[in-house]
């Protein structure tokens, strides 16, 4: 799957398999481009989505195990330091941001995005806030979802405000918890929402600003205590 000056590697968990280990019968290529061909193509950057889906169950020996996936994908990126890889959903390993963090710190080629990943990272809020504060030039703002007004205000909530126990977008289908804001400062808010993010040019997130400006002036519904959320900077 193609995106406008991105490309997208769906890599699925015998896809992952395959790429990591260069093995081409350790199990079947879909909807990629091979890792060999990354570097040859006209993108700024490429996309890996790899893990392993709530509803999906990938259980027993035939399997590889996530860590297995994982250092699968790891090798890729060192194969390639000349490729920017967005590592999707807090590169596939939000619980473990120290994990998260050793992928970013041994790989300069990488950045990492947020898609989807609001319930880990919220029932974590200082470890995620360190976590923002320190590779703030390599987060990127993503959702994962189809626009939505009540998504969008959710994620600005979490990202913006010092608020806690409240739902994450979609609860509770990861988790019958609920989690806590980040509270980031202005600087790293806008490198976050950035929509034209030097790393990924040109298919960074949508300008996040103008919606935020957008549910603003459209909306009369913000509580006075949540304008740090639905105010624009």
């Amino acid at each position: 799957m193609k995106r406008i000056g991105l490309l997208t590697v769906l890599t699925g968990v015998a896809a992952a398999w395959t790429l990591g280990k260069g093995d081409a019968d350790q199990g079947q290529r879909t909807n990629q481009i091979p890792a060999h061909e990354v570097e040859r193509a006209a993108f700024p950057a490429v996309d890996v989505h790899l893990g392993r889906h709530p509803d999906w169950s990938f259980c027993g020996p035939r399997f590889p195990s996530k860590r297995a996936l994982l250092d699968a994908r790891n090798r890729v990126f060192a194969r390639h330091p000349e490729t920017t890889f967005i590592a999707l959903h807090v590169a596939n390993h939000p619980e473990d941001l120290d994990d998260a963090a050793s992928v970013l710190d041994r790989y300069p080629n990488v950045v990492v995005e947020t898609g989807a990943r609001e319930a880990e990272l919220g029932r974590q809020p200082r470890r995620a806030r360190e976590f923002f504060l320190k590779y703030q030039d390599r987060v990127l703002f993503g959702t994962d979802q189809s626009p939505e007004e009540g998504g969008y205000r959710n994620w600005f909530r979490f990202f913006e405000s010092a608020d806690g126990s409240f739902d994450y977008c979609n609860s509770p289908r990861q988790g019958r918890w609920r989690i806590s804001g980040l509270d980031l400062p202005k600087d790293v808010l806008e490198k976050v929402y950035a929509p034209d993010h030097p790393r990924a040019r040109q298919g960074g997130p949508r300008n996040v600003g103008n919606y935020r400006l957008a549910l603003k002036n459209a909306s009369a519904s913000c509580r006075p205590s949540a304008v740090s959320w639905c105010a624009t900077s």
